[in-house]
């Protein structure tokens, strides 16, 4: 009897009954929401951040840093979310919580998990960049979580191969192997996950048509997170490396209007943060 194909076993384990999808963090998502409520308050998103001690301590400790740190420290929550902004406080949030989904015990699948992480918050990051420097500010927060939620359904993917070999210690995988199940498979399954966690359409939008040639929507949000994409893979900071790239030739690029030498400008911003980082800059 022939081994089942990695794809064949990850494709059974998706259409189990019994699988479980990962679950969103609850307050990342419950601040989401009240953001978008006429009744949102201060208050409201202080009790949130509240609950995760944790979290809290990460907002309370990038309310005080170098970047956002004013003449006086701040030590509640809600003067936090007033010095940094309460969508700027929902981007940590979500950075913050995110970060440690990639993780596992698989030594194999854990680097792929790393190195996921490295080119979703460079994606993000470069997205960010793009936003503040080619008139789309007002898209600044937003362009950050859609980069760094894109690629989500790698992560998912990735979360389902580890049990796959959790189960069956005798699967072995190859890259080779696992790029296949991630290239052919991870649009649709992260899409499937963003309707499940019920986040704005949005983003599923980006998760849905970020590889898509010519995306059937108009949408800013959408092509700030391709070009940034582009840009991470064309300086290595992604799981496939394409240095062939030309950024400014790119539709997405033509379609924002950005110059050749903000692209530029891009490209040295995301190396020092990634390719010649002070220790520990991209975490």
């Amino acid at each position: 009897m022939s081994t089942p194909s990695l794809l064949a076993m990850v494709e059974q384990a998706l259409a189990a009954e019994d699988l479980k999808l990962p679950v969103f963090n609850q307050t990342a998502l419950q601040l989401q929401r009240a953001l978008g409520k006429a009744d949102f308050s201060v208050e409201k998103c202080s009790v949130l951040i509240n609950r995760d001690q944790a979290l809290a301590s990460e907002i309370l400790k990038e309310a005080n840093s170098s970047f956002y740190g004013g003449l006086k420290k701040v030590v509640t929550i809600n003067e936090a979310i007033v010095r940094l902004g309460a969508r700027e406080v929902l981007r940590l949030t979500v950075q913050v919580t995110q970060r440690g989904l990639y993780r596992c015990r698989h030594k194999g699948l854990n680097l792929l998990m790393e190195k996921l992480w490295r080119h979703s918050l460079g994606c993000a990051l470069g997205a960010y960049w793009l936003a503040k420097n080619t008139g789309y500010q007002v898209l600044m927060q937003e362009a950050f979580l859609g980069g760094l939620m894109h690629d989500i359904g790698q992560l998912f993917l990735l979360k389902v191969m580890e049990d796959i070999c959790r189960v069956q210690p005798q699967v072995r995988l190859s890259e080779a192997l696992v790029m296949e199940v991630l290239v052919s498979m991870h649009v649709e399954q992260g899409y499937r996950l963003m309707q499940h966690w019920g986040l704005p359409d949005e983003y599923a939008d980006i998760v849905r048509y970020h590889h898509h040639p010519e995306p059937p929507i108009e949408s800013s949000l959408l092509t700030l997170v391709m070009l940034a994409d582009q840009a991470c893979r064309k300086l290595g900071i992604s799981l496939v490396h394409h240095p062939e790239l030309v950024l400014a030739t790119s539709r997405e690029a033509q379609l924002l209007g950005v110059k050749e030498t903000t692209l530029a400008q891009l490209e040295i911003a995301l190396e020092d943060k990634f390719l010649n980082p002070p220790a520990a800059a991209a975490s």
